[in-house]
């Protein structure tokens, strides 16, 4: 396998004689559109886990806020769905919807620990998740639906009359509700139970990312592995609206988000010449992908250590991780006992 270099017009300019002039995006990519040069970049995958810690922080808190909000059920009974007026409510189907998402969560694992990119895997799966549950932050907040199902006992936190006195103490309730929902990933499984957070569903989101994620970054003759991820993703789907837990119209625009984000991060990614093209749109619109893609030249390809390979890169990264902090180490031992010399020698002349 070889690499091209293809000169791709991006823009144009008229010069003094009245013919165009081009500005070319130069793109060194193999024989079949994969990226040549691909360095892991593990500082950014780390700005990426930090940008979704934060949303997942803002996502509970959200989650909390709309949970005091939630409609009476005595005034507000549950709206009209297809689905869910003519399936019958299981008691355990929510519980199994989790199940499915940590059984697709292990095979994502799985497929990170022995990817040779899987740094570049990591920062696209956090920056795309953080981005689709900050968007879902927006949407719980601005409209509040009406609980989805009778089984559920939702009722706002009472408020205190001396609401002055009380302030910061509902505050500090709200932020240790928001840490509970957070430690437990706002799962069932974990004992969180909140209401209010409908529009739209983040499991179906966390079911859709980590199949999307899966099947793009196995071979595509792992026609088993794909069809019994999607069988995971539409299964957890349909666990969540037989649990009465959202209405159809949560999944569905969840699952359209998720996956139509997911493509278009994915098209930019791999085509060099759209993102430049449209790079001032691109960073307006998507300035995370502007930032976290502008080392990647095509499409990340499907390679894999053996455990033996992985063992030795860890060994050889610490080793490098060891040698930096020891050249530190005497850089600042060498450099106190200069400044100590140094001092010394200015007060023996003084003196």
């Amino acid at each position: 396998m070889y690499t091209l270099t293809f000169k791709i017009p991006v823009s144009g300019t008229i010069n003094n004689e009245g013919s165009i002039e081009h500005e070319y995006y130069s793109a060194s990519v193999s024989e079949d559109g994969h990226a040549s040069h691909l360095p892991p970049e593990i500082w950014k995958a780390f700005i990426s886990l930090a940008y979704l810690f934060i949303v997942t922080w803002i996502t509970a808190f959200v989650m909390v806020i709309v949970h005091d909000r939630v409609p009476d059920m005595k005034k507000y009974p549950p709206l009209p769905d297809i689905f869910l007026d003519n399936v019958p409510h299981i008691p355990w189907a929510f519980d199994m919807c989790e199940v499915t998402g940590t059984i697709l969560f292990a095979i994502w694992l799985a497929v990170l620990i022995f990817h040779k990119y899987r740094f570049i895997l990591l920062r696209r799966f956090f920056a795309l998740s953080g981005t689709v549950f900050l968007l879902r932050c927006v949407t719980m907040l601005i409209t509040s639906l009406s609980v989805p199902g009778a089984h559920l006992q939702c009722q706002p936190r009472p408020v205190s009359e001396d609401w002055t006195s009380s302030t910061y103490m509902d505050l500090y309730n709200k932020i240790a509700m928001a840490y509970v929902i957070w430690r437990g990933a706002g799962m069932s499984i974990q004992g969180v139970r909140t209401c209010g957070d409908y529009m739209f569903s983040g499991h179906t989101v966390a079911l859709t990312m980590l199949n999307f994620f899966i099947t793009e970054y196995t071979p595509r003759h792992l026609y088993f592995l794909h069809t019994f991820t999607w069988m995971l993703n539409m299964f957890g789907i349909f666990f969540i609206l037989a649990a009465h837990e959202h209405y159809s119209i949560d999944v569905f625009v969840a699952f359209y988000i998720t996956s139509r984000l997911f493509l278009y991060y994915h098209t930019l990614a791999n085509n060099q010449a759209l993102m430049q093209r449209d790079s001032n749109r691109t960073r307006i619109w998507f300035p995370l992908f502007s930032f976290f893609e502008s080392s990647v030249d095509g499409i990340v390809p499907n390679e894999y250590e053996s455990p033996s390979s992985i063992v030795c890169n860890l060994i050889g990264t610490g080793k490098d991780i060891w040698n930096l902090v020891r050249s530190s180490i005497c850089f600042r031992k060498s450099w106190r006992n200069s400044f100590n010399g140094n001092v010394k020698k200015n007060s023996t002349k003084e003196h």
